[in-house]
Order: structure tokens, then C-alpha cells, then sequence
């Protein structure tokens, strides 16, 4: 890039930057220039995380009510940015806005993380999760919890990266020793055992969604699972692997 590009880019993210910390801005105008940075950090981030199938919605070009400014469909599961703005320059979050997040959880079994983006000098940011949205359960909380925000990129990163580490944790395949595939087999095991149940222990207010957990059927979709994992030490074709995992049922499917 050149200088004289680079200084045209530095001086409009600095006009950017002093809209959002300019506490009598005009808020349509700090919304706008919000959008601008929040959309330049997750291209970014996407243009960085190869390893990862990502797709950036903004509201508009969801279909329904999404429940946050952006949506972010990473793999096989989604995370929703939601833009705040901030009350006398410093950031909020109230019992009613916590509610009204956790039914978003409720109703979007395949959201991971909401990230609460406030409208300031680098989106300072907070992740939630419905265990963090059940702990918040007084103002001193709520109010630690705020301190505590990061700038928006962190965030969503860290985010990224916890959904990695299960993969991260599971030793590398050596010398196609049988200790080697039984260790992964009964790791594997143990990491889809809990997320199963993390799964049947989520609450649901539709009620389509708690018969389809009532029904989920344990064993089948377990063997199943535990079969294909076999097949993958072995060294199976990934066309054959893809079929056989194009079996199981999409999460939050009925």
C-alpha cells in the first residue's frame, strides 16, 4: 500500500475514531461509523482465519428477526454481535436486555457466543453465553462484567479459538499404534458425551424444540458417531466419511 494510501486510510479511520468518542455526536452518525469499524475488524478476521469457514450477514440480509446487527456463521455453528450504544459515554446492560438475549439463545440452538459490541473507541466488547447471562444476576455483577470489556477483535477471536482447543487437546496420530487410536477414540468419546448432554440440558421455550430433544435418539446418532470416528483412524476416503456424516441430523433440526 502506498503512503499516500496508507495516510488516506489512517486519517479516515481517525475521523471514525472521534465520532465514536465524542459523547455529543450525533447518534445516527456514530451508528454508522460503528457499522464501518465493525465490518473492516471481521474482515479482518476472516481474511485471517483461513482454517475457518466464516460468513458475515448484516441484519438486513437475514431472513426474520436475527436477533443482532451481525451474524457470523462459522462451520457449524454462529455468533451474533449486537451493536449497543453507550448512556452518558459509558457503557450499560440491564436485567431486561439479559433476558431478552437469553431468548435469543433459547430460540437459536445453534448460537454460541453473543458479543455485546458498545459504540466507543475500539467497540469494547463482552461475550455472552447462557451461563453468563444466569450468573448476571444483580447491578455489581452486571457492572464487573462491563469493566471487563475488551476491544471487539480480542473478543471474537477468543471465541474462535475456544471452539478449536477440543481438536487442539487430541494428540497427534503416530506410527498407527492401536495406544494411539484408542487414547483419541476415548477422548473423542468423552467430548462428545458432555456436549450431548450440554445439548439435551438446554432450554427451550419452543415447544417443537423440546420434543425434538425428547426424541433425540441417544444411542443411534452415538454409534453412529463412535463408527465413523473408527473408520477416520483407519483412514477411510473423506468422500466416504462425508456420507456417512451427512447421516446424522443438523443441529437444531426437529
Amino acid at each position: 500500500m502506498s503512503n499516500k494510501m496508507t495516510d488516506s486510510f489512517d486519517d479516515f479511520m481517525s475521523q471514525i475514531s472521534a465520532s465514536l468518542q465524542s459523547p455529543s455526536g450525533d447518534v445516527a452518525l456514530r451508528r454508522i461509523n460503528a457499522e464501518r469499524v465493525l465490518r473492516l475488524m471481521l474482515d479482518e478476521i476472516v481474511q485471517q482465519r483461513h482454517d475457518l469457514q466464516i460468513r458475515v450477514l448484516t441484519d438486513n440480509r437475514i431472513s426474520g428477526y436475527s436477533g443482532a446487527d451481525i451474524l457470523m456463521q462459522v462451520d457449524d455453528y454462529e455468533i451474533r454481535i449486537e451493536l449497543k450504544d453507550v448512556s452518558e459515554n459509558s457503557p450499560t446492560l440491564s436485567m431486561d436486555e439479559l433476558a431478552i438475549y437469553k431468548k435469543i439463545f433459547e430460540e437459536n440452538p445453534s448460537t454460541e457466543a453473543l458479543v455485546i459490541a458498545w459504540i466507543a473507541d475500539d467497540l469494547p466488547s463482552q461475550s455472552l453465553s447462557l451461563v453468563t447471562i444466569d450468573s448476571l444476576i444483580n447491578e455489581e455483577l452486571i457492572n464487573d462484567f462491563i469493566k471487563n470489556a475488551r476491544p471487539l477483535s480480542d473478543v471474537v477471536q477468543e471465541i474462535l479459538s475456544n471452539q478449536m482447543k477440543v481438536w487442539e487437546d487430541i494428540p497427534s496420530l503416530s506410527a498407527n499404534t492401536s495406544d494411539t487410536t484408542t487414547n483419541i477414540a476415548n477422548i473423542f468419546s468423552a467430548y462428545f458425551k458432555d456436549a450431548l448432554k450440554d445439548e439435551q440440558e438446554r432450554s427451550f421455550k419452543l415447544e417443537e424444540k423440546k420434543i425434538a430433544v425428547r426424541n433425540f435418539p441417544e444411542k443411534r446418532e452415538t454409534d453412529l458417531v463412535k463408527s465413523v470416528l473408527q473408520d477416520a483412524l483407519k483412514e477411510s476416503s473423506v468422500e466416504k466419511l462425508s456420507d456417512r456424516l451427512s447421516q446424522l441430523p443438523k443441529r437444531g433440526a426437529k
